[in-house]
């Protein structure tokens, strides 16, 4: 049960990407939302830290984004 909120979020992770890469709009709709459910399930079983950690790197990733395209 560790590395449960592991898997599923690298699962939800790679049904996003393939959703991301149909070109069927049906299944990429259907796949983005199971992977959707899947990362945020994994996600919310996840410790603490772990959701801190993602949190941290998706905020500095965001604003080291807006950095580089800022005008």
């Amino acid at each position: 049960m560790v590395i449960a909120h592991l898997i599923l979020i690298a699962l939800g992770l790679a049904v996003i990407w393939l959703g991301v890469k149909i070109a069927e709009e049906v299944y990429q709709i259907a796949l983005i939302s199971t992977g959707a459910i899947a990362f945020a399930w994994g996600f919310a079983i996840a410790p603490e830290e772990l959701q801190m950690t993602v949190e941290a790197l998706s905020v500095g990733g965001i604003m080291g984004w807006r950095w580089r395209n800022r005008r």
